[in-house]
């Protein structure tokens, strides 16, 4: 009697489970169904990590939206003021460090920040768990960049045009390389910190100079005719993102150019690097109203193009998002520029950084505001 007792509770058990399956596949179904326009891959991540719905909390920081500001992960940096700060994403302050330059900037990779004045001699690199590391230079500042493996910063020395100059992770420096000939516009290290890019600008026009760090000669090199580069990034080890007022670059390891979004004689007003693509936004009239927006994959292919209403438009990057701000609202989109999976009314907001995670900090006066979507 006993054990037929236990069997029928085992039964029961099973049968309810089996209910609660069939209960929870059908949710799931209708789910999917009823978000059936974002069932890529990163649009069901997405889901799973967020569901459908907003939250939103703020952070008092100590700085107006002038301040240079980035995200590291889930937190956000600000710079501006003679200060540096580094909020957590439930609002708590990880670092502060009184920092003072004329022209505060920073730059960001996936695991450190490094802030910077140019025409300064100091520069901080920071950990994501708001660790500091102070980096000094013999001469000012020009231009930097941080990737995973390092910091490349650019100054001007002796008589030299430019000298570029890479710090491990540790701030010390490893390599140094001079330029006699051209003027260095921008720099960058490769996620390994192995591999370095150099642009440069002289008389005969604008180059692409890639170098290993084992030695101070050319590996490759590229010829982007007389467009000045103003910011490069390596998406990985192979690949290079290039941007200049004229439009974005893809260039590999080796020197080839694999593609180039033409903004057409448009003026870029703002763009953003993601893992896989750099996103350029451009107006060709700012009295019209609308803003223009093209995505350049790693491939050399543009991957997704679209027009926003112009009021102030700001975009940021992280990941495979791309986060709009325009004309007091705010919404994230895939790195195609598919359908929004998100947005939210920002009135005030002045800079909207996505995070990774798809969360955003939009910013305004002293005041961010933290939104999940």
């Amino acid at each position: 009697m006993a054990e037929e007792e236990k069997k029928s509770k085992k039964n029961l058990r099973r049968t309810a489970l089996s209910a609660v399956g069939v209960l929870l596949l059908a949710a799931i179904a209708v789910v999917l169904i009823a978000n059936r326009k974002d069932l890529s891959a990163q649009g069901l991540k997405r889901f799973f990590r967020f569901g459908r719905s907003g939250s939103a909390s703020e952070i008092a920081v100590g700085m107006d939206s002038s301040a240079s500001s980035a995200v590291l992960g889930d937190s956000l940096v600000l710079y501006g003021g003679g200060e540096i700060a580094m909020y957590g994403k439930d609002g708590s302050q990880l670092a502060y460090l009184v920092e003072k330059a004329d022209s505060p900037a920073l730059c960001v990779c996936d695991k450190y920040a490094l802030a910077y004045g140019i025409g300064g001699t100091h520069a901080v690199l920071l950990t994501s768990k708001g660790e500091s590391k102070v980096i000094k230079t013999d001469s000012p500042i020009l231009a930097a960049s941080v990737s995973n493996g390092g910091a490349a910063l650019t100054t001007q020395s002796g008589g030299y045009k430019g000298v570029v100059t890479v710090y491990d992770t540790s701030g010390r420096a490893v390599y140094k390389w001079s330029s006699a000939s051209a003027y260095i516009t921008a720099a960058a290290l490769s996620p390994s910190g192995k591999r370095l890019a150099v642009a440069g600008l002289s008389g005969e026009g604008a180059k692409l100079s890639f170098f290993s760090l084992d030695s101070e000669n050319e590996k490759a090199v590229c010829a982007v005719g007389e467009d000045m580069l103003a910011e490069l990034r390596f998406l990985s080890e192979e690949r290079l993102a290039a941007v200049s007022p004229k439009g974005a670059y893809m260039v590999s390891w080796v020197g080839e150019l694999k593609g180039f979004s033409d903004l057409g004689g448009a003026a870029l007003l703002d763009y953003a690097f993601g893992d896989s693509f750099v996103a350029l936004l451009s107006a060709a009239d700012k009295w019209r109203g609308t803003a223009h927006i093209a995505v350049l994959e790693s491939s050399g292919a543009v991957s997704g193009e679209m027009d926003i209403v112009s009021e102030d438009p700001r975009i940021s990057a992280s990941g495979e998002n791309i986060a709009v701000l325009s004309a007091g609202s705010m919404s994230v989109y895939g790195a195609r520029l598919g359908e929004a999976y998100s947005g939210c009314e920002a009135p005030g907001a002045k800079k909207a950084l996505v995070c990774r995670s798809g969360a955003v900090y939009l910013i305004s006066d002293y005041l961010a505001q933290r939104f999940v979507p």
